[in-house]
């Protein structure tokens, strides 16, 4: 048997076999001399750290070059109206005022201002609210707000990110599932299993995930609810079940499931319980990824020979390679307007990177040439991914890359190695 892809290679392992029986540090490493330079203006404790949160938001992005402090010295007139005279000779383009100010002991209030510097002018001016707990939330939205104004493209900073982490404790190891922010922050456990967790998904309204537990002995598809914790296994006839993916409305699964010692993709719909089996080949068939309309499936094939993305339409039951360059293309994941494809390829040093192509330009374009990349998934604005990757020194760590390249950031959980990274939708 053809194996399929590094990430998949130990999972289908287990297939076969089961057939027959805290707190996270951000490094940027690369890019943010090259953004639209924006200055942040802080005068109080609480927008220091707000402005920290929103300028490590924008750097992030790839869009922009967020400049120190010291150049908004005097910048502003009563903490909120720009001294434009301070601003002469200025590198920056954009300003940005976050005015903090607590109506009542349980209530913030954030008056964000955006200025054109060049047009010599505000551009954008907006109120947020939040509890005071929540100030780094606030931050988030009001880092949307400035990434909209000035790009045109909608942020996705104030969503959250899954993953999965691996423990040792006196010999033993344990799996959990988090919930973060989409920076990192506030991590949250929301299943800790002695066996294996992985490939988290999340639902189109942000409120399920599914994922794969070994807990049974043998890898079964679960569906979670975040707001009260239940969760449910997939029905599947005893077989062996991996690789969810939600339909774009969030009616349906698709997963590879195990027929005759083979991986066949079937799809689940939610509300009936039917499951139908949409791939009929004498390969591995699995990894399947919704296209963007929801009327076909990408996935991962080795019925050619070599691992390679196929595409097979809801209507037409044959299958076609996507042409997608490279020997060896594996765990593809569409971007929500459809824009872009990224996926798991080999690379010319022997290690595996991600990579985004774009189907209307045909161009390809590699994010990264580690020694293990893999399990990529889009921030739901498009323009952003996190994958899992593995270090030269043996880490399981996750990283962040902007889809123009300019940005790659190392997020690095203290106590463990993490894994099968997820991008939430945006916030309901």
């Amino acid at each position: 048997m053809t194996s399929v892809c590094p990430r998949a290679c130990a999972l289908l392992l287990s297939l076969c076999a089961a057939v027959a029986q805290a707190e996270f540090r951000v490094d940027v490493s690369q890019g943010v001399e090259q953004g639209i330079p924006i200055a942040l203006v802080a005068h109080s404790e609480s927008e220091r750290k707000l402005a920290e949160v929103m300028g490590a938001d924008l750097a992030r992005s790839g869009f922009f070059r967020v400049l120190s402090p010291e150049t908004t010295s005097q910048a502003t007139v009563n903490g909120e109206d720009l001294n434009w005279d301070a601003w002469d000779g200025n590198p920056a383009e954009y300003a940005v005022t976050a005015v903090v100010q607590q109506l009542t002991p349980g209530r913030l209030q954030l008056d964000l201002r955006l200025f054109d510097l060049l047009a010599g002018k505000a551009i954008l001016a907006r109120r947020l609210s939040a509890k005071p707990q929540h100030l780094r939330r606030l931050a988030h939205q009001a880092a949307d707000a400035l990434h909209e104004q000035v790009t045109g493209i909608p942020g996705a900073f104030d969503t959250r990110i899954a993953y999965v982490s691996q423990t040792r404790t006196s010999g033993r190891v344990h799996y959990r599932l988090y919930v973060a922010d989409a920076d990192g922050h506030g991590p949250v456990a929301i299943l800790t299993s002695p066996r294996p967790l992985m490939s988290p998904v999340w639902s189109p309204d942000g409120r399920h995930l599914a994922y794969v537990s070994f807990e049974a002995r043998r890898p079964q598809v679960f569906l979670q609810s975040l707001r009260d914790a239940s969760r449910r296994a997939l029905p599947g006839s005893g077989r062996a079940s991996s690789a969810p993916a939600f339909s774009p409305d969030g009616r349906r699964l698709a997963l590879a499931m195990a027929v005759d010692g083979d991986m066949e993709i079937f799809i689940y719909a939610l509300d009936t319980g039917a499951l139908s089996r949409f791939t009929h080949s004498p390969g591995i068939d699995t990894e399947p990824a919704w296209e963007a309309d929801g009327q076909g499936l990408v996935f991962t094939s080795d019925r050619g020979g070599k691992p390679k993305l196929y595409r097979q339409s809801l209507r037409d039951p044959s299958a076609r390679m996507l042409p997608v360059p490279g020997n060896y293309t594996t765990d593809a994941v569409v971007s929500a307007d459809g824009r872009y494809l990224a996926f798991v390829q080999s690379t010319e040093e022997g290690g595996y990177g991600v990579a985004l192509f774009e189907p209307e330009s045909q161009g390809l374009f590699p994010l990264s040439s580690g020694t293990l990349d893999e399990a990529p998934s889009f921030a739901p604005n498009g323009f952003s991914l996190i994958y899992a990757s593995t270090t030269r020194a043996g880490e399981q760590v996750l990283m962040l890359a902007s889809h123009n390249g300019r940005i790659r950031q190392r997020l690095r959980l203290a106590h463990s190695d993490v894994r099968e990274p997820a991008w939430s939708p945006y916030r309901r």
